[in-house]
Order: structure tokens, then sequence, then C-alpha cells
């Protein structure tokens, strides 16, 4: 009888045990960047802002791993982008080393796995939408990683000053959810120094390139 009350008491602590153990944390995770991309020379600099993300890790539900960094840009970016739409695409995977490294890294966290496939649904819908898909106050990078941002359960502002200004809207982001990404030590951002001609040959090849893979396709 003692033998059995006793293994009743070590069952019931083994069920409490399971009832309060926390849930695994999801394998895939999300960090945040924007790029100032500044050129400077013969007196003058030119600014080609970014935003981005990019995903690693393999999600728990058996879907396969990722590895890569997703952004919007516009394909062929001349002045008529400054007031009409033109051609847009996600940017090449992977971006150059030295773009990435001249980037400032935001923020980063774990997906769930239904975050993950909502961000990956986002991706899609951009990827598939009808040219021409930039429109540099409407659809553009900033607006691209708002909805990733959504996707992923992050409160975000609708004000149209960060429109053109990705590394001061997810600054914005960051400020708004610092209790959320505290634990992830996100709350302070890290700077890095923008630009040079590396960064503008890098760039303009990663364009070229992907103006080169729309011809192909089409």
């Amino acid at each position: 009888m003692r033998r059995f009350f006793l293994f009743r008491i070590w069952a019931f602590c083994l069920l409490m045990l399971g009832a309060v153990t926390p849930p695994a944390q999801a394998a895939v995770t999300i960090t945040f960047y924007s790029h100032d991309f500044r050129m400077f020379g013969a007196g003058l600099m030119m600014n080609f802002p970014h935003g981005f993300v990019m995903l690693s890790g393999t999600p728990d539900d058996g879907t396969p791993a990722v590895n890569g960094n997703f952004g919007f840009s516009a394909t062929e970016f001349f002045v008529n982008a400054l007031w009409e739409p033109v051609e847009g695409g996600l940017d090449e995977n992977p971006l150059p080393a030295s773009y990435l490294t001249q980037a400032d890294k935001h923020f980063s966290f774990p997906l769930s796995d239904a975050q993950y496939h909502a961000v990956v649904a986002v991706v899609e819908k951009w990827k598939n939408w009808p040219q021409p898909s930039y429109d540099i106050d409407k659809h553009n990078c900033v607006t691209f990683v708002k909805e990733l941002a959504i996707a992923a359960g992050l409160s975000v502002s609708n004000s149209p000053a960060f429109i053109r200004h990705p590394k001061e809207f997810l600054t914005d982001v960051a400020a708004r959810n610092a209790a959320f990404l505290e634990p992830y030590g996100n709350v302070i951002q890290v700077s890095a120094p923008g630009g040079g001609m590396d960064a503008l040959r890098n760039r303009t090849q990663q364009l070229e390139n992907q103006v080169r893979s729309v011809r192909e396709k089409n």
C-alpha cells in the first residue's frame, strides 16, 4: 500500500513537471537590417537606403532549413522611379558580403513556426506582385520590411514619414517593441559605417544580376 502511494506521488510529480515545461523555442531566427549605402566623392554624397531581413535556421515542423536574405528593390533604378512605378523584385540572394558587413543590424529574435510561415507568405506575395511592382512612396523596401515585421508579430508605425527611411523605421520598431526584444539583447542598435566605392560597385552588380534574371525569365 505504501509502495503504491509513493508511486502515485511520483507519477503526479512527473505530470506536473510536464505541465510547466516551457515549449521548445522555434529554430528560425529573423534579423532586421538597414543600409545607409553612402558614396562620397568630388564633394558629393549619394544615399541609397535599404531595408532587409535575414532568416536562418530550421522550423520545428520539418519544413526545410532556410538561410538567406530577403529584401525588395527596384531592378532598374532611374530618375523616373521618383515619380512613377518601375520594375521591382526580391534582392539577390546572397547579398555581397561587403554590403552585409556595412549594414546596420537592428534586432533579431526567434520565430514560431506559424510566424515563420507568415513571413514566407509575405515574401511569396511580393515575389509575385504584378509589374511594375516598385513604387518609391507606396511599395518599396520599407513597406516590405514593415509587412515582414507585422507577420513576425511586431508592432509598427503607419507614419508616412518613414516611407523612404528604413533605418529610422526600424529604430522606431525597436523602440515600440523594446519589452519584447530586451530578452534577446536587441534594444541597442549596432551601427556600421556606410558605403564607399566598393559598396557602390557591389550594389550595382546586384541590381544588374536582378535585371539579367528578370530578362532571362521573360
